[in-house]
């Protein structure tokens, strides 16, 4: 595939509030999901999962290659769970977490009580961003986009957190999480919902999970190193990541002309 053939877009960078640009390609021009054949979808899922081993991120169903002109600070991981261990206050935060929340998993469906988790959410911890101009129709593709949903409850059935994933193989693709920010039953909601994740996906026999990217002095991307296992592509093999030495990720561009996606 040539450079020429690719679908670009550009818009506000959602990671750093300095007035960047954000740019990506994909290798065709998004439809939404609703319009696809359930045989299309499939075939862009496996896409997806092959290209995600090959470092590429996702948006979606679709793959997607970040092509900014002036800035490479996003690098892609994911989290190996042979090597995954949480630290004493993690594994705290999980058993003080499980006295007092349950947690369900299956495949994705709507509910109205979603919107209104994900809208009180969104204010209140990312109202600059692109995703508070959500809809409801928005929100509700996101949520369904995905084929599975991992949710939290209090014990009187109220809904904490939600987390969308895709699942395929030994893999998990980790989408949105949202949960509610008034809560007071877990210190931090946030990320005992991604430890659980972890937690589940490494017993559950999963071998990888993907976060997305993670980013140097990124507010909402910069927490993830401290996730347990985590790995990064340099020059086309997943080694440990470090945040210290890994501070820039691979040209993703090129990964996408390289070679048809299998």
């Amino acid at each position: 595939m040539s450079k020429s053939e690719l679908f670009e877009s550009d818009s506000p960078c959602s990671y750093f509030p300095d007035g960047r640009t954000a740019s990506f390609v994909l290798p065709e021009a998004p439809i939404r999901q609703e319009s696809l054949s359930p045989a299309r979808i499939e075939d862009l899922r496996l896409k997806k999962f092959a290209n995600l081993a090959r470092g590429l991120n996702t948006e979606g169903i679709y793959s997607i290659a970040l092509s900014c002109k002036f800035c490479r600070a996003c690098v892609p991981i994911r989290i190996n769970t042979d090597k995954a261990s949480f630290s004493r206050s993690q594994q705290k935060l999980l058993n003080n977490g499980n006295k007092n929340l349950i947690m369900t998993s299956g495949p994705s469906y709507y509910d109205s009580d979603f919107l209104r988790l994900y809208s009180r959410y969104i204010h209140a911890r990312h109202p600059e961003s692109d995703m508070a101009k959500y809809g409801a129709e928005d929100v509700k593709d996101t949520i369904l986009g995905a084929t599975d949903l991992m949710l939290i409850k209090d014990k009187e059935n109220n809904f904490l957190a939600l987390a969308t994933m895709d699942i395929y193989d030994n893999t998990i693709s980790l989408g949105q999480i949202f949960y509610d920010p008034d809560q007071k039953l877990c210190a931090s909601l946030g990320t005992y919902a991604w430890l659980k994740i972890i937690d589940c996906g490494k017993k559950a026999g999963f071998k990888y999970l993907y976060p997305g990217s993670w980013a140097d002095k990124s507010k909402t991307l910069g927490y993830k190193q401290r996730f347990p296992g985590l790995e990064t592509i340099v020059d086309g093999q997943w080694v440990n990541f470090d945040p210290e030495t890994h501070r820039t990720g691979p040209d993703l561009v090129s990964l996408i002309t390289a070679e048809p996606a299998t």
